[in-house]
């Protein structure tokens, strides 16, 4: 447990030190959200178009992915989904504005959810005032759930990878920690390590 702690203060001091990527700017329900792809991510829809089929078919019918990212050299292997970092919101939210005390009401919504099934909750694993993360572990993968508060919107935070050991659990908090962030500081949210 000792190195996947300095594993993960590690991944994200690396991670935070780096230059990310230009930001990607989205409409959601008339307003700019900033979305900041990690460095050595990309959107794989920007190098070969046919991935948006596989993208389409993973997001939830209910909800509009904002941005899908894949490490560089995984672009070709799309389907695999080894790992990956998306943003989502729900089409039936996307056009409300959402209050700090509603935010706050999903916020306690997280802590309390069940998982599914058949994963594992690890628990609420990251917060600040305008996030909230909480890992799972099912189906092969490690997956970091965050709700982030931009905008007046409430966007879904994905870092997903798939395995069960304790690196991969490390990867998926460390991405997320840093993804979030990327995110809050793009849409000029204080952000509190």
């Amino acid at each position: 447990m000792r190195m996947a702690a300095w594993t993960l203060l590690a991944a994200t001091l690396v991670f935070s030190t780096s230059h990310a990527q230009s930001l990607n700017y989205v409409t959601v329900g008339g307003q700019l959200v900033a979305l900041q792809a990690p460095d050595g991510f990309v959107d794989p829809r920007k190098i070969l178009p046919a991935t948006a089929r596989t993208i389409d078919a993973v997001t939830p019918a209910d909800n509009r992915n904002l941005t899908y990212l894949v490490p560089r050299e995984d672009v070709s292997r799309i389907e695999a989904q080894a790992r990956v970092l998306k943003v989502e919101i729900s089409r039936q939210s996307e056009d409300k504005l959402f209050s700090p005390p509603q935010f706050e009401r999903f916020r306690e919504e997280l802590r309390a959810a069940k998982p599914p099934a058949d994963a594992e909750n690890l628990g609420i694993v990251d917060e600040t005032p305008y996030s909230i993360s909480r890992l799972t572990v099912g189906n092969g993968r490690v997956t970091a759930a965050s709700l982030v508060y931009v905008q007046g919107k409430v966007l879904y935070v994905i870092a997903s990878a798939l395995g069960r050991d304790q690196d991969t659990v490390v990867w998926a908090q460390a991405m997320s920690h840093a993804f979030v962030r990327l995110i809050l500081e793009a849409n000029q949210q204080p952000v509190k390590n």
